[in-house]
């Protein structure tokens, strides 16, 4: 079952917090293991911004793209993580006092409302809180319901990432299969030569398949956790294609 808004901004306020702790633990200038060109100063500047840019839209029923504007960013630990702080609970006030479905501007799939934005902020913060982890050395734990909705979220907003990410057009095929496959839940994504489209599963047979927990298929998805890292079965050049080009 997908997660409802009222889980969403519960799942939203415990990254938050969880980031916040990260940020006043690590070195603004410590490079981040899995954004190689970023330090970490940078990667909370960019989730601090994302937050602050989500809650103007819904705040203002914004209909069109709004520009992000520029965001003072402070650069000491314990300043980035109250202005974090700050941040996320401005956000999730916005949020939580917003209908699910009033309509606001989207860039991905799905609903083109607030609801999205919820959903989109988790997993930006999600993943970006383990970027933030990994400059610490420290374990990458998700909730299984946060990564659940995290691979289709990754994958309902994956076609759309094309303006900046064109190599997605190349997910192309004749009919190729990939199977995440967790414990509990799997994905058929099967490629096409018109594209690509993705559904939930149970066991499948196909050309290659990816096993691991759902963070791990989280975290892979995101590019997060190499594939050498997972159970990998069949087609590696198929494995291949797919990670050089969903890349975003």
């Amino acid at each position: 079952m997908p997660l409802s808004y009222q889980e969403l901004c519960a799942a939203l306020d415990g990254e938050i917090a969880h980031l916040v702790k990260v940020a006043a633990a690590v070195d603004p200038h410590a490079p981040v293991p899995t954004c190689p060109t970023w330090t970490t100063g940078y990667l909370l500047g960019h989730v601090g911004g994302s937050h602050r840019w989500a809650t103007r839209i819904v705040q203002e029923r914004a209909q069109s793209f709004l520009r992000p504007g520029d965001v003072p960013v402070p650069r000491e630990p314990a300043t980035v993580a109250a202005w974090l702080a700050d941040g996320g609970t401005e956000l999730l006030a916005v949020l939580r006092a917003t209908d699910p479905d009033t309509a606001v501007w989207t860039w991905g799939g799905g609903t083109r409302d607030a609801s999205w934005w919820a959903r989109r902020q988790l997993h930006e913060t999600t993943v970006h809180r383990a970027d933030a982890e990994s400059a610490l050395d420290s374990a990458w734990l998700v909730e299984d319901a946060v990564a659940v909705d995290g691979v289709e979220e990754f994958l309902d907003n994956l076609p759309f990432t094309r303006i900046w990410a064109p190599h997605v057009d190349e997910l192309r095929g004749t009919g190729e299969t990939l199977l995440l496959a967790g414990p509990e839940v799997s994905w058929l994504i099967t490629l096409a030569p018109d594209g690509w489209r993705w559904e939930r599963t149970g066991a499948a047979a196909a050309t290659v398949t990816v096993r691991g927990s759902a963070t791990d298929l989280y975290l892979f998805l995101w590019g997060r956790r190499p594939a050498a890292d997972l159970a990998i079965e069949g087609d590696s050049a198929l494995l291949d294609l797919w990670v050089r080009h969903s890349a975003i």
